[in-house]
Order: structure tokens, then sequence, then C-alpha cells
């Protein structure tokens, strides 16, 4: 049946609100990535992101791929490349029903914001271990390639 629509497939896309997908609408416009980056980091107000403040910073018509699952059931997922050709991930749930007790996940609603494999970390800020000047000097930066920081890559995420 490729390329039809069901009356059931109808049915199911039209109870999508039970879940809450008609909640994440992206309304924002594309842009290179050190503004991409600017515009999330100044996001978080009093340690967490407001839900609707953050879909106006991702671009409008982006599919929700968000994926229910046993342990979360309401969230968002969008994938994009930049007007640069660089991948950005946004993706945040529910609280986890199996995350570990004392983790964010699973306490209340979060997120996760990356970029070219990079995660945005809050609110740790990697400091180089180098002088300003040093051969091996990094400017501060709150992003890192390191996909185990998870317990600092989740953001509170006020829905």
């Amino acid at each position: 049946m490729s390329g039809t629509t069901s009356d059931d497939d109808e049915e199911a896309i039209g109870l999508t609100f039970l879940f809450g997908h008609d909640r994440w609408v992206p309304s924002g416009t594309n842009t290179d990535t050190p503004a991409f980056k600017i515009r999330f980091e100044t996001l978080v107000a009093g340690g967490s992101i407001d839900g609707d403040a953050l879909m106006k910073q991702i671009p409008s018509g982006l599919a929700n791929k968000f994926e229910i699952e046993a342990r979360t059931q309401r969230g968002f997922k969008f994938e994009w490349n930049d007007t640069a050709g660089v991948p950005w991930h946004v993706h945040g749930h529910e609280p986890d029903a199996g995350a570990k007790a004392g983790h964010i996940g699973a306490a209340r609603w979060i997120c996760r914001i990356s970029y070219n494999n990079k995660f945005w970390l809050v609110p740790v800020m990697i400091v180089s271990n180098f002088p300003d000047g040093h051969a091996n000097f990094q400017p501060p930066t709150m992003w890192t390639p390191s996909k185990n920081k998870a317990r600092d890559t989740h953001v509170p995420l006020d829905a």
C-alpha cells in the first residue's frame, strides 16, 4: 500500500496529541554553526531551558523523529544540517522510567543538544590546561566530543 494512507493510519496520526508529539513544533530559521551555538547557550535561565524558547531556535519544517519507547513515551528529536553543512541534533523526553535514581533524567524533562558529535555541557565549562599563548591552549568551551558525560549533557527542560 505504498503511497496510500488507511483510515487507521489517519486515526493514529490524529491521536499524536495523547503522547505530546503535537507540542514540539520548531519555528526557527537555519543559520551557521557559531550563531546556533550562541542561540542554544543563551537559552538557559535559572538552570533550565524553556521548551517554547527551544522550539524557536530549531529550524521550522523539521519532522519530529522521536520514537516512543517503554521508558519514555513523550518527547522530541530533531536533526538538521546548518547553513555550513554541520549536523545538529536536539532531543528531549519526559522523565525516564528506567534512569538511575538521583539522575536528572529520572526526575524531570530533559534535552540534549549536540553539533558535529559535540555535546553541550551545562553548567560545565571546559578550561584548557595550558596558558593563553601556549601551542596547546584551547579557548574555554561548553561543548565536548565525549558522549560519556551524559550526566552533564542532560539539560533540564521546562516542558
